[in-house]
């Protein structure tokens, strides 16, 4: 049986990173599109289907991040977000991930950070499968929903 390839949006301003990004997700095995701005971020997780937002900190749209998670879970409570930041406050990291983030990681710098995103990316397609599949099978997820 073949089975389709999740479908990861990367949303990022900066180019380099981005493409990085690409690379690293395309290499893993993923379906990949691409957004540098708010706007068509949640255009996209309205009108697709993505297991995995890959959020960066440099995005086009002046909106604080808290209020973008906030609008993307509301946009698609089921997307696993993995925030990409290495200007965020402990306390912006904690208010994420109360808000439903799956992960966040700094800006990767050497393999072994690309390693550990690449891993962060498995870990939420593999939550994903396995909470749909409890959710086909009437099995009650023990996951937090956030609001």
């Amino acid at each position: 049986m073949m089975m389709n390839k999740p479908n990861i949006l990367i949303a990022e301003k900066d180019f380099t990173t981005r493409m990085q990004l690409v690379c690293t997700a395309t290499k893993a095995g993923y379906q990949v599109k691409t957004t540098m701005s708010v706007a068509k971020l949640i255009y996209n997780l309205l009108r697709n289907h993505f297991q995995v937002v890959l959020l960066g900190d440099s995005i086009e749209g002046n909106i604080q991040i808290h209020k973008l998670l906030r609008l993307m879970k509301a946009s698609d409570p089921q997307v696993a977000i993995i925030l990409i930041s290495d200007d965020i406050s402990l306390q912006q990291v904690r208010k994420a991930r109360e808000l439903g983030i799956f992960f966040h990681a700094l800006r990767p710098v050497n393999p072994e950070d690309w390693q550990e995103l690449t891993l962060a990316m498995v870990c939420a397609i593999k939550n994903i499968a396995h909470q749909s599949l409890a959710s086909r099978r009437g099995v009650i997820s023990l996951t937090p929903r956030t609001h």
